[in-house]
């Protein structure tokens, strides 16, 4: 959020372009909230990215760019028709899928994109960017989600760049991943 935040800003003050926010039920709900107010509106799970669509659909893009979030659950969840829907109507905006490997609000429960390395009960583990090459996204990048420098640069770009962009971060809840590391560590 931090990297968005500041990314969001330094477009509106070299562009006049506001970054209007979609935002989803997840932890990444978090957003919403000082300092980082990456999220404009929450109605339920897999709305972030429907509502954008229409939002996209009305905004003036001279003063106006439309970003929606969603977490990897979410994703597989309620995601995908949206995403699809945005791809039928070539929706001019980002994505950004936050993909921390679990089902956090719930209990931190494997997804279906957790990787083998993180639960070895995981014999299918399912890609978000697999699961997108085929439905011709215009722009699919994957980023290191423990990578600021990365992240401001390329969602700044990314706001400039015309077509549908999704942007899949990447990086372990960390909550889990200290719990994980504490737990090896005790061996």
């Amino acid at each position: 959020f931090y990297a968005m935040r500041k990314a969001a800003d330094k477009y509106l003050q070299d562009n006049g372009i506001e970054i209007v926010f979609g935002g989803d039920i997840g932890c990444y709900t978090l957003g919403m909230s000082y300092p980082y107010n990456v999220i404009d509106w929450l109605v339920s799970m897999g709305a972030g990215v429907g509502i954008s669509n229409g939002v996209a659909r009305v905004i003036d893009p001279k003063s106006q760019y439309v970003v929606a979030l969603i977490g990897d659950s979410t994703f597989f969840h309620s995601g995908i028709p949206p995403l699809i829907n945005l791809i039928k109507n070539n929706a001019e905006m980002t994505v950004v899928i936050l993909d921390n490997y679990t089902t956090a609000m719930t209990g931190h429960q494997s997804s279906v994109s957790t990787p083998i390395s993180i639960d070895p009960e995981n014999k299918k583990v399912i890609s978000i960017n697999d699961m997108l090459a085929p439905l011709h996204v215009d722009k699919i990048i994957q980023l290191d989600g423990y990578n600021i420098k990365q992240m401001t640069d390329t969602f700044l770009k990314t706001f400039k760049t015309k077509g549908l962009n999704v942007i899949i971060v990447s990086a372990e809840c960390a909550l889990n991943k200290s719990k994980r590391l504490r737990k090896f560590k005790e061996w």
